[in-house]
C-alpha cells in the first residue's frame, strides 16, 4: 500500500506540475541508475557509479529534451540514483533467489519510490 501511494507521485507529477519534462529527466536518470545496478560488481563500486551516472544523465536529458536548467536536473539525477542503488543493496543483502512475485515487487519498488521524489523535488526545485 505504501508503494502504491509512493507510485502516485508519477501521476501527480505528470498532471499537476508545470514542467512535465522533469518526469522525463527522472525516468532517464532512473533507467541509467538501474542499468548501472545490473553490473555484477561489489556494491562499493556500483553504488557510486550508479549515483554519478544518474547525476550525469539528468542534465544531459534536460539539455537534449527540454530547456530545464542543469543544476536542478543534476540534483534530481543524483537523488534518483541514490534511491535506486539503495534498493539494490536490499536485494543483495537477501542472498537467496526470489520467487516471481517477489522479484516483480522488488523491481517495481524503487520505481514507485522515485515517483514521490519526482513530484516533490520538482515542486521544490522548479517552483
Amino acid at each position: 500500500m505504501l508503494l502504491s501511494c509512493l507510485g502516485a507521485g508519477w501521476i501527480a507529477g505528470a498532471r499537476f506540475n508545470g514542467v512535465r519534462e522533469m518526469l522525463l529527466v527522472a525516468a532517464i536518470s532512473a533507467a541509467v541508475a538501474l542499468l548501472a545496478g545490473l553490473i555484477r560488481w561489489p556494491d562499493s563500486i556500483v553504488a557510486p557509479l550508479g549515483i554519478v551516472m544518474a547525476g550525469l544523465a539528468g542534465p544531459l536529458a534536460g539539455l537534449v529534451f527540454s530547456d530545464i536548467a542543469v543544476l536542478p536536473a543534476a540534483i534530481f539525477g543524483v537523488v534518483v540514483g541514490a534511491v535506486l542503488v539503495s534498493f539494490r543493496r536490499l536485494v543483495t543483502l537477501r542472498g537467496g533467489p526470489l520467487n516471481l512475485l517477489a522479484a516483480v515487487s522488488m523491481g517495481l519498488a524503487p520505481v514507485s519510490a522515485v515517483g514521490s521524489l519526482a513530484y516533490f523535488i520538482d515542486k521544490l526545485l522548479i517552483y
